[in-house]
C-alpha cells in the first residue's frame, strides 16, 4: 500500500499498545555499493521510534540510522548509499518501536551494484539545504560515486581544498557569508580521480543589528539560536544603559550568540549571570573550544583575550542548569575587537605567591599587554618549563620538587619583559608510615586531607604491615573518595598488591588524568577481592599515579575497606654505557694498544 516506486515495499508494523523491534537480514558478496530508500511513520511526530542498518553485527554501531517518525501525510523517503567491503557480509535492518503510537517502517528500491576495478567515472553531490540563512547549518553529501578500490574524498570550495573535509559528508554547523560559493568533491583512488559538478550554496542575511547595537560593537555580524534567542535589553548597570541577554529558558535548556572575526587581534567583552548562586553557566568558545566559563550569579566581569591570525568563530552559550524558580539570564556587553598599536610587552597583572596543601593544585596567572601579542614562557628557579607558554600555569598536584620561584617572560618583535616572581610553597610533611606500610623507598606520597590512610598490622600481604583506608561516607550522590598520589620517572613498572572488602565500592589506580568512573588501568568495581598483585607500565618521562577509593551505598551494611601492600617501582631506563680505560704507548708517532 506504500512504496517509493509506486509498486511495493517491505514494511514493519506495530500497533499503538505494542513495543519491541523487528529485524530482517540481507546477505551480499562485496565489494560493491548498496542503495535503498526508507521512511518512518507514526500517528504523531516524535523521535522515539527508529530504523537502523547494521553491518555484520546487529548489536554494533549502525552504518545508517533514521529516527524521524512523522504522520503519513508528512513522512518522507530518505535515500541511503552504503559501501559493502570485499567478502561476504550481512546487513541487518532493524525497526525499533518504543512510542505509544502506531508505528510503521518502510524500505524500498534496494539495489546492489558490484564494484569494478578502475578509477571513478561518476561522482555527484547533493545538499539538504543549499540556501541557509546566516548561522544555519549546511550539510553536503556524496550522492553517488563509483570506482574500485573505493575512492577517498576531498571537498573543495571555489576550487580550494577544504582542510580536513575528507568524508563523504561535509557539514558546517553555523554557516557564515564566507561559506557561500561553489562546492565540489574530488573522488580518488589508485587508478585516478574525478571532480563532481559544482553545487552552488548561498548564505543569506546580514546578522541581527540589534545585537550589535546592544553590544556597542561595530563592523561585526551577530546571530543567535538555541532553545531561545538573545536580544537587546535596557540594563541600568550596563555600559551606555543597554546590553544583550538570553531570553528566559526552561530547565536544562541553552541559547547561544555568535560572531566571526579575522585575526590577529584582541577581544574584550563584559559578561554576567543573574540566577542561582552556583548552577547556571555562561561559556565562551573560540572555534568550538571552551576558553572561559562563568558560573552562577555574578556582577559584571571583563574578559580580555588574544585572537590568533586567521578566521575564527566566537560563541557565547548560556546554560540553565537549575530547577530553581526565578530569573535565569546571561548578559553580554561592551564587546570590542581591535588591533592595538605596536608596543613592547608590559605586565598589567603579576603572578601571586601560592601555598598548596594535600592534593590541591595551584594556578599562576598573568595579564600582559604588547603588540604583536607577546609569546610567553614560564620558568621555575631559572629553568624554562617545557610547553608552558600560556597566560596561566596550572599545577594539578604540587610535589616537593615543584616548590620554588616562578615567573614568566613575555617577548615580541619590539622587546621583552619579565614578570615579578611568585613563590610556591608546599605545606606538606612526609608521612613515613605510608612508605613503611607499602615497603617502598625513594617514593613521595601525597594524600587527600579528608580521609586517613593508616599503617596497620591486622591485615597484610607480607605478614608485617599494610596501608588501610575505610570509614568513607555513605553514598548520597556526591562523589567523595579517598585519594593517594605518587610521582614516578619512567620508563618502568609499578607493582603493588591490593585487597578490597565490601559489596558496593570502586577502587582505581591509573596514570595521568582520569575519573573514578573510567574503566581503564586498574579498576575494581562492586566486588570483593583477596590479595592480588597488579601492575602499571609507566611510560618514559615523569608521570603521576593516583589511587582512588569510593564508598558505594552501604544499605545498612559495614564500611567497605581497601588495603595496599608491597609496592615496588622497577625502572627500565637503560644503564649508562660503561667507561673502559685502555692503555696505549706512542711508537713512531702512532698509538699502540698495550
Amino acid at each position: 500500500s506504500k512504496s517509493s516506486d509506486g509498486e511495493d515495499s517491505a514494511r514493519g508494523y506495530f500497533p499503538s499498545n505494542d513495543w519491541g523491534y523487528q529485524t530482517f537480514a540481507v546477505r551480499f558478496e562485496g565489494p560493491g555499493y548498496l542503495t535503498f530508500k526508507w521512511r518512518l511513520e507514526s500517528s504523531l511526530e516524535h523521535i522515539d521510534d527508529s530504523l537502523g542498518c547494521f553491518l555484520d553485527d546487529e548489536y554494533s554501531d549502525p552504518v545508517a540510522f533514521l529516527y524521524e517518525a512523522n504522520l503519513s501525510s508528512r513522512a518522507k523517503w530518505h535515500d541511503n548509499r552504503l559501501i559493502i567491503p570485499e567478502g561476504r557480509h550481512t546487513l541487518y535492518f532493524t525497526f525499533e518501536k518504543w512510542s505509544d503510537r502506531i508505528g510503521k517502517a518502510y524500505i524500498d528500491e534496494m539495489v546492489f551494484t558490484k564494484a569494478e576495478p578502475g578509477k571513478p567515472t561518476s561522482v555527484t553531490v547533493s545538499s539538504v539545504e543549499a540556501e541557509p540563512d546566516l548561522s544555519q547549518s549546511i550539510e553536503l553529501k556524496v550522492e553517488s560515486a563509483d570506482g574500485y578500490p573505493f575512492p577517498t574524498f576531498q571537498w573543495r570550495l571555489n576550487s580550494e581544498a577544504i582542510e580536513g573535509a575528507t568524508n563523504s559528508i561535509y557539514r558546517v554547523e553555523h554557516a557564515w557569508d564566507f561559506d557561500a560559493g561553489e562546492y565540489t568533491v574530488v573522488a580518488s583512488n589508485e587508478h585516478g580521480s574525478l571532480e563532481s559538478e559544482p553545487l552552488k550554496v548561498t548564505v543569506s542575511g546580514e546578522g541581527i543589528s540589534s545585537l550589535a547595537d546592544g553590544l556597542d560593537a561595530t563592523g561585526l555580524k551577530f546571530a543567535t539560536g538555541g532553545d531561545k534567542k538573545w536580544s537587546r535589553a535596557k540594563i541600568n548597570d550596563a555600559e551606555d544603559g543597554d546590553a544583550i541577554r538570553s531570553l528566559s529558558l526552561l530547565e536544562f535548556q541553552s541559547s547561544w550568540v555568535m560572531t566571526v572575526v579575522e585575526g590577529p587581534g584582541v577581544l574584550e567583552f563584559d559578561w554576567k549571570i543573574i540566577g542561582p548562586e552556583f548552577d547556571d553557566r555562561l561559556i565562551f568558545s573560540i572555534d568550538g573550544k571552551q576558553t572561559e566559563t562563568l558560573f552562577g550569579s555574578s556582577e559584571w566581569e571583563t574578559i580580555r583575550t588574544f585572537i590568533p591570525e586567521g578566521r575564527h568563530i566566537l560563541e557565547w552559550e548560556f546554560f540553565r542548569d537549575s530547577w530553581e524558580t526565578g530569573r535565569h539570564n546571561g548578559y553580554l556587553d561592551a564587546l570590542q575587537f581591535y588591533i592595538p598599536e605596536d608596543a613592547v610587552p608590559e605586565f598589567v597583572e603579576q603572578p601571586q605567591d601560592a601555598t598548596a596543601e594535600g592534593t590541591d593544585g595551584v594556578v599562576f596567572s598573568v595579564e600582559v599587554d604588547g603588540w604583536p601579542f607577546p609569546e610567553l614562557q614560564w620558568y621555575r628557579d631559572g629553568k624554562p618549563l617545557i610547553g608552558e607558554t600560556s597566560d596561566k600555569l596550572t599545577l594539578g598536584t604540587v610535589w616537593p620538587d615543584d616548590e620554588g620561584e616562578y615567573w614568566v617572560v613575555a617577548q615580541n618583535t619590539h622587546g621583552e619583559a619579565q614578570s615579578e616572581s611568585a613563590r610556591l610553597t608546599l605545606n606538606w610533611e612526609n608521612n613515613e608510615d605510608l612508605a613503611e606500610a607499602l615497603d617502598t623507598e625513594g617514593i613521595d606520597f601525597i594524600s587527600g586531607a579528608e580521609f586517613a590512610w593508616e599503617l596497620q598490622t591486622d591485615e597484610t600481604s607480607d605478614g608485617e604491615d599494610a596501608l588501610h583506608v575505610t570509614g568513607l561516607p555513605d553514598w548520597g550522590g556526591d562523589v567523595v573518595y579517598a585519594e593517594l598520589k605518587i610521582r614516578l620517572q619512567g620508563p618502568g613498572e609499578l607493582t603493588f598488591k591490593a585487597k578490597v572488602e565490601g559489596n558496593l565500592q570502586i577502587f582505581r589506580a591509573f596514570i595521568g588524568q582520569a575519573t573514578i568512573w573510567d574503566e581503564d588501568f586498574v579498576t575494581l568495581r562492586d566486588r570483593e577481592v583477596d590479595w592480588t598483585e597488579y601492575s602499571l607500565i609507566i611510560p618514559a618521562g615523569r608521570h603521576e599515579v593516583t589511587f582512588l577509593f569510593l564508598q558505594g551505598p552501604k544499605e545498612g551494611g559495614p564500611d567497605s575497606s581497601l588495603w595496599l601492600d608491597e609496592m615496588e617501582f622497577k625502572s627500565s631506563e637503560p644503564p649508562n654505557p660503561a667507561t673502559k680505560l685502555v692503555l696505549a704507548d706512542l711508537a713512531d708517532g702512532k698509538l699502540v694498544l698495550s
